[in-house]
């Protein structure tokens, strides 16, 4: 049976989480009118005049004045959990192969009785208990990846335009109590 180094695993989960992590595809957005009309699209451009955006496979240009809003369309939770999974089983795995000593229950049922029941690991044991735990702790990472990946909120807001400022105003509150009377004053501009 050929033995795979661990050092080989890890680095190749490495690669695959950091590949995924740092190639982004062309962000996909929300784009809101002043009418409160979403399109819904992968943006390609933005200038300081126009926003460009590839919307069911056509480009599609909109001018700043037509742009009230600009969100981030929020991911799915499948990647949290694609995340926690391999977080998980890798740590699993190596915690299990790096194992020196294994414990041999005559029920095997997983319990040891006494203190004298562990011996020095064979290297299928090894990889046995690797493969085991990294199942059981890759079965975990799923569940806390999801967890923490649905705290994040669907929408990030990316831009908003500016709405025109107000005049000054000031307004002047009658406040009655049983033991006084005052005026609440506010000034805002």
């Amino acid at each position: 049976m050929a033995v795979v180094p661990v050092s080989m695993i890890l680095r190749v989960l490495v690669m695959v989480l950091l590949v995924d992590l740092f190639v982004p595809e062309d962000r996909k957005v929300i784009v809101t009118n002043h009418a409160g009309t979403e399109t819904r699209g992968r943006l390609l451009r933005v200038t300081a005049n126009e926003l460009t955006m590839a919307v069911d496979g056509q480009d599609r240009t909109l001018a700043r004045e037509q742009v009230a809003a600009i969100f981030e369309q929020g991911d799915s939770v499948k990647n949290g959990m694609k995340y926690g999974f391999l977080a998980g089983t890798a740590v699993g795995f190596t915690a299990g192969v790096s194992k020196t000593q294994c414990g041999r229950d005559q029920f095997g049922i997983g319990f040891i009785t006494s203190y004298g029941s562990y011996s020095p690991c064979t290297a299928s044991e090894r990889v046995s208990q690797g493969l085991r735990e990294g199942l059981l702790l890759g079965l975990l990472g799923t569940g806390i990846g999801a967890g923490i990946d649905a705290l994040i909120p669907g929408r990030r807001l990316l831009y908003e335009k500016t709405k025109p400022a107000a005049a000054a105003t000031i307004s002047i509150v009658p406040s009655v109590a049983r033991s006084r009377m005052s005026l609440l004053t506010s000034v805002s501009w």
